[in-house]
């Protein structure tokens, strides 16, 4: 009979995950024109995370709307790579 420990390998492994990634915003050029440019705006999705998911162990995910829940799913199945950190 096999049984699992608190010294089991975790089955997956996250350490030091981030995720940032840009969006198009338009700024005024001059103001008071309509003219208008485009710049980059830069947002962290994922700052730091880290977590051991244990075998035969039941894991949730909780958190408010943007806290980065689907975008850690994603990273740990390859959908999206991290910015830095790593997965196996």
């Amino acid at each position: 009979m096999k049984t699992h420990s608190s010294l089991a390998q975790p089955v997956i492994q996250v350490r030091d995950v981030y995720f940032e990634y840009s969006t198009p915003v338009k700024v005024a050029w001059i103001s008071g024109l309509p003219f208008k440019r485009v710049i980059q705006q830069k947002h962290v999705a994922l700052k730091g995370i880290s977590l051991d998911i244990q075998p035969g162990k039941i894991t949730a995910l909780l958190g408010r709307n943007g806290s980065g829940k689907t975008t850690l799913i994603k990273v740990m199945t390859g959908a999206r790579y991290p910015s830095s950190g790593n997965v196996t």
